[in-house]
């Protein structure tokens, strides 16, 4: 279990990494933003429904585990090279959701305009 999420979340991070080197409109943008959404679901529905609970009924000092990894990500944030703290690839992602949205309403406009076109051509 340990290795598919190790998998998933290199995988949630290519794909955020991807989408913020495109811009709404680019060819898959709107594909690769339906797999991340997807991605991140079932990888936090895997870690609520299995491995938290696990982690609970352990014998881990959870209190002690959440200090040690706010250390080590305050740490790692300071890195060169080290991937910036996930509230900057959120934001990104928000903001490129938006876009998105923006991009998918003009779209419907479209074409329902196109459709009153078209349904007035036959009407004549």
């Amino acid at each position: 279990m340990v290795d598919e999420a190790a998998v998933e979340h290199q995988m949630i991070k290519d794909l955020v990494a991807q989408l913020e080197a495109m811009h709404p409109g680019d060819d898959l943008f709107e594909a690769k933003v339906t797999v991340l959404s997807e991605y991140v679901k079932h990888h936090v529905k895997e870690e609520e429904g299995e491995i938290f609970p696990e982690a609970k009924d352990s014998d881990i000092d959870l209190e002690a585990l959440g200090k040690k990894l706010a250390v080590r990500k305050t740490e790692l944030a300071g890195e060169p090279g080290a991937e910036p703290p996930a509230r900057k690839s959120a934001t990104a992602t928000k903001r490129h959701a938006r876009a998105s949205s923006r991009a998918k309403t003009s779209s419907r406009k479209s074409a329902r305009k196109k459709k009153s076109s078209q349904d007035g051509l036959r009407n004549r």
